[in-house]
């Protein structure tokens, strides 16, 4: 009993992978009679698909020179036997030369069949290759953007790419639904590779990138980055001293300190951000809750935002606005903590606000990180008006939220 699972799992592996064992009588027996006659050359294509893996790599070479005989006979057994359940044996790069050939073929005959099988075995593969390798493609540079140095990385996935063209792949009857699997696999895989690696930074852009936050950049008058850091300035609290109370809470000019905020964020983040949706309420609390902005991660973005909604599985970016003219309480931070999860919108926040964090909105702050994950940046006028100079003078303002996650995660040292 034993022994059959033992066959079974030797079976199973040998269906993606082959060891080539080479017969040396056989291959001096095939290549005598590739240049025999007719008959013996229809002989040696029978070998040359059913014993591949018992011929040396120069067999290749020998079953393409064959597809190109100029007897219609020799070149219609090659097609024939193709159609065959036989030929998932032989290497797909070599399956793809093949019917490549066929499809060129000057016979309509010959022709047909080259484009039949096609259609229906290698079209869903290579539309498959094609998603793999996008992913895969998008992937290599946001990690070579992130380090530069992972130019080695990229050549050892070229080189495991050149190594699974030799595979035993199933070409025969194919479902669709396993197509999709695996395209689907491939892109968790993606995923977690991409987690793993951008987690090894604390931030996404290189340190010496950061410089220009702290840089003091001009803005032309009457420009849209001038325009907007004045909105912001023209919706101060009436009392920038008084305590927080609930007549602070509804400040008439709270409106529009959102409305800047909104603006703002929309002119510098948009795109490649999505939205923003305005004053959604949360269904799990009945309404209750309701998160000031939504700005959403495009699943196709790359750069700072494919990062974060890696390194944060994040779909959106929640941000609260809060016009207060004090330190904010620990109590907001707790709010909209519950906004975020896994199973929610992701795990990162950004609020805005004034005057900052009070010590144990802080305190709060922290703990959310290190025990829950879930990362609540602060931002002030300040940070918004830095972002405004960067978009202004064609930088990235995200550099911005990078530079302020940089530095909570150094505070936590």
């Amino acid at each position: 009993m034993s022994n059959n699972n033992s066959d079974d799992k030797k079976k199973e592996s040998n269906l993606f992978f082959y060891e080539r064992k080479v017969d040396d009588e056989l291959w001096k027996r095939v290549v005598t009679l590739a240049t025999g006659p007719e008959v013996e050359r229809l002989t040696a294509i029978d070998i040359l698909l059913k014993k591949h893996y018992s011929l040396p790599e120069q067999a290749v070479k020998l079953l393409k020179e064959l597809s190109k005989d100029k007897a219609l006979a020799v070149r219609l057994k090659i097609a024939n036997d193709l159609s065959k359940k036989e030929s998932e044996n032989i290497p797909y790069i070599l399956y793809t030369d093949l019917i490549g050939l066929l499809r060129n073929d000057q016979n309509s005959e010959i022709k047909a069949i080259g484009e039949k099988l096609y259609k229906e075995k290698l079209e869903p593969l290579n539309n498959l290759w094609g998603v793999c390798y996008d992913a895969n493609k998008r992937l290599l540079n946001s990690l070579q953007a992130s380090n530069p140095s992972l130019e080695a990385f990229r050549r050892q996935s070229v080189e495991l790419s050149q190594v699974l063209s030799k595979y035993r792949i199933p070409r025969l009857e194919t479902p669709s639904d396993a197509l999709i699997a695996w395209s689907e696999t491939q892109k968790q895989l993606n995923s977690i590779i991409s987690k793993n690696l951008f987690q090894a930074s604390f931030h996404y852009f290189p340190t010496s990138e950061l410089h220009v936050v702290k840089e003091s950049l001009p803005v032309t008058e009457k420009s849209r980055a001038a325009l907007f850091e004045q909105k912001l300035k023209d919706c101060l609290p009436s009392d920038g001293n008084k305590v927080e109370t609930k007549k602070a809470l509804f400040d008439s000019k709270w409106r529009l300190y959102q409305d800047a905020c909104k603006e703002i964020l929309s002119y510098t983040l948009i795109p490649p951000l999505l939205g923003p949706l305005e004053e959604s309420s949360t269904a799990s609390t009945g309404g209750s809750q309701r998160r000031d902005l939504i700005f959403n991660i495009p699943h196709d973005v790359n750069g700072f935002w494919h990062w974060v909604s890696i390194v944060h599985e994040s779909l959106s970016i929640i941000v609260e606005c809060k016009n207060y003219g004090t330190l904010l309480k620990q109590n907001q931070v707790v709010i909209t903590s519950k906004y975020l999860g896994r199973k929610r919108l992701g795990n990162m926040a950004i609020i805005l606000t004034r005057k900052g964090l009070s010590k144990n909105a802080i305190k709060e702050q922290k703990r959310l990180w290190l025990e829950d994950d879930k990362l609540i940046l602060c931002l002030n006028d300040q940070d918004l008006i830095k972002m405004l100079q960067l978009k202004e003078h064609k930088d990235d303002p995200s550099k911005v939220i990078d530079d302020a996650l940089r530095s909570f995660r150094e505070s936590l040292a």
